[in-house]
């Protein structure tokens, strides 16, 4: 099942359906209507408005990052939906390229606050390189009637709640790293650092370095 309101104006009118198929909402994605991942209060599209608790999708959209081609192949183990835009494969602001969105239903509705969506979504979009106005609470999609739907099966996209930890851990990592670098005396890069230290001083002198995240295993556990 997938949740979502839609609307032939821009912020009134959303009223919220869900559709049972991908191929069902592939349908929306084809229609004249414009479309958000969310359900409002009031049926209007604002951010405060916005029922969280009841999205149960993520929408990226690629207007000059991945190919199609890559997306597929990217995304080939999870159930998504690829819907090219208005402008793919037209020139815009001097490129050509492919333009589409990405759908990607989840197992469950959110669980997660306004501010952790947007860190979640805007450590998707380093991830991935879709557009930044994709964390927007209040996004919106236009349809577009002669968009090329192409519905693909599998498992659900990784578990929100562990996306979510993940964007967390990203973010606090990186914050600690630029307070690093801003200090007096910047702990020198881990290069310059062997294992024949005590461990302890080992550990020390590569903290806040990517050298740790490899200690870790970072990579490994979170992909």
């Amino acid at each position: 099942m997938i949740n979502f309101s839609c609307s032939t104006h821009l912020s009134e009118g959303f009223k919220g359906y869900h559709v049972d198929t991908l191929e069902a909402f592939g349908e929306v994605l084809k229609s004249t209507f414009n479309y958000s991942p969310f359900i409002y209060e009031n049926n209007y599209r604002l951010e405060k408005n916005s029922k969280l608790e009841e999205c149960n999708t993520l929408m990226l959209d690629f207007d000059d990052g991945i190919t199609i081609t890559q997306a597929k192949e990217l995304f080939k183990n999870y159930k998504h939906i690829i819907a090219t835009t208005k402008s793919h494969q037209k020139e815009k602001n001097g490129y050509t390229c492919d333009r589409f969105r990405l759908i990607l239903p989840l197992e469950k509705n959110l669980d997660t606050t306004i501010e952790e969506y947007k860190q979640t979504m805007a450590f998707l979009i380093l991830k991935y390189g879709n557009d930044k106005a994709c964390k927007d609470i209040a996004r919106f999609y236009y349809g577009y009637e002669n968009s090329e739907v192409i519905v693909h099966y599998g498992k659900f996209f990784f578990d929100y709640d562990v996306i979510k930890k993940q964007a967390k851990l990203y973010f606090k990592i990186n914050k600690e790293k630029e307070k690093q670098t801003h200090t007096i005396n910047p702990i020198q890069p881990h290069k310059q650092y062997n294992n024949d230290m005590p461990k302890i001083d080992y550990l020390r002198s590569i903290l806040y370095t990517d050298k740790l995240l490899e200690v870790l295993k970072f990579h490994e556990r979170f992909g």
